[in-house]
């Protein structure tokens, strides 16, 4: 009997009303990996994991959710205390001692 194909992200719909699809497309085929995942979604969609709307969960909101995690850092997992860096109170350093060049002609 052949292997079962693994989910692929990219083939899931618009729309993804099945959290174990997604939880396979995301962390694979194992049973555990999907239940922890799937466990986890309540602290996930308190750190800005797309919510549930009317058709499912949009997946390119989805990707994009993941996109920043692998830029900012770990994703929050039950238990790790780990929350999303507010990227809107980042400023940017201020130059001590830089003094714009005159324009000398």
């Amino acid at each position: 009997m052949p292997a079962k194909a693994v989910i692929s992200f990219d083939k899931l719909p618009l729309f993804v009303r099945n959290d174990n699809h997604l939880a396979e497309a995301i962390v694979g085929p194992d049973a555990e990996l999907k239940q922890t995942w799937l466990a986890s979604l309540p602290t996930l969609e308190a750190h800005g994991f797309p919510k549930k709307v009317g058709y499912g969960r949009y997946r390119p909101a989805v990707k994009e959710f993941y996109d920043r995690f692998c830029l900012f850092g770990t994703p929050p997992l039950p238990g790790t205390g780990a929350k999303f860096e507010d990227s809107e109170s980042w400023t940017r350093p201020k130059r001590r001692g830089f003094k714009r060049p005159t324009d000398k002609r």
